[in-house]
């Protein structure tokens, strides 16, 4: 997966958290609270797929693959 697939399915996860909750679509500071609420909904391990963001982020930063 690429990261523009990566972000598009984390917007996706935000979206679906804030419709699920009658609210407006917003990336504000809940953001990230949202997200794992929606994760934990769905069975996923959001501490596993953050560790893995900030490898990949950490890599992008020193110039490293995408």
């Amino acid at each position: 997966m690429t990261g523009k697939q990566r972000t598009e399915h984390a917007r996706h996860a935000i979206a679906a958290s804030c419709f699920a909750r009658g609210e407006a679509i917003a990336y504000g500071e809940d953001a990230v609270t949202d997200l794992q609420h929606f994760c934990m909904a769905r069975g996923l391990d959001y501490w596993r797929c953050a560790r893995m963001a900030a490898l990949h982020f950490d890599a992008e930063r020193e110039g490293g693959a995408s």
